[in-house]
């Protein structure tokens, strides 16, 4: 019998002061696979060997039993938020990733919730969201002038106190634009921070895309 395999979907006003962003929940750490690897990805025979981009995408499914685990434990601790059971299409194209191995920046994203004492599983979830159709209909991605939502002062120091680090590493402390990153998380002024992301992801873009892959701390959900 072929295995059928899930995710669980929940939409939140509750990122960076957006309304209805989609997060998709994310297994990873399972120490046994979800399902037969040959039965759920394409041209995979069951002899054959699934590289760690392919466990992973499969490994990142839940079974039935656990999406419904989860969709529970959300709505015990996040009663706010609308979650959904979604049945994934299978197999899986040989070339799948997983959303938890995809690069993260300029609006992609993972969070991570709270553990609490009713935890339901061994392995960690993440949740992984795209802002970026949110920050293009706004005309106004990095919130110049607007009131900070709850908590970004703290969204911004991480992703920027990252790119400090690897500017000093890769640049110097002597570049520009390590001196703005510097004075914006000295400042811990809202608005400077805003600034200096902003700087930053231009710089990245245009002239150093070696910071185009880098990894952002997660985001407490």
């Amino acid at each position: 019998m072929a295995a059928t395999l899930y995710r669980v979907q929940t939409r939140t006003d509750a990122i960076e002061g957006y309304d209805d962003v989609l997060i998709t929940w994310a297994a990873e750490g399972r120490t046994s696979p979800v399902a037969p690897y040959a039965d759920v990805i394409e041209g995979l025979g069951s002899g054959d060997h699934a590289d760690l981009f392919r466990r992973n995408a499969v490994d990142e499914l839940f079974t039935f039993e656990e999406a419904e685990a989860w969709v529970a434990y959300l709505q015990r601790h996040y009663s706010n938020e609308s979650s959904e059971v979604v049945e994934q299409p299978l197999p899986l194209p040989p070339n799948a990733v997983a959303l938890s191995d995809m690069p993260v920046g300029s609006g992609v994203d993972q969070i991570m919730p709270v553990r609490e004492e009713d935890y339901p599983f061994s392995f960690q979830v993440y949740g992984c969201y795209d802002l970026r159709e949110h920050l293009a209909e706004t005309g106004n991605p990095y919130r110049f002038g607007e009131e900070p939502y709850p908590g970004e002062v703290e969204d911004l120091t991480s992703v920027l106190d990252n790119r400090h680090q690897q500017v000093a590493q890769d640049l110097g402390t002597e570049h520009p634009l390590f001196r703005l990153l510097d004075a914006s998380l000295r400042a811990a002024d809202v608005e400077e921070l805003r600034v200096a992301r902003a700087a930053s992801e231009s710089f990245q873009v245009n002239e150093y895309p070696d910071l185009e892959d880098e990894d952002f701390e997660d985001t407490t959900f």
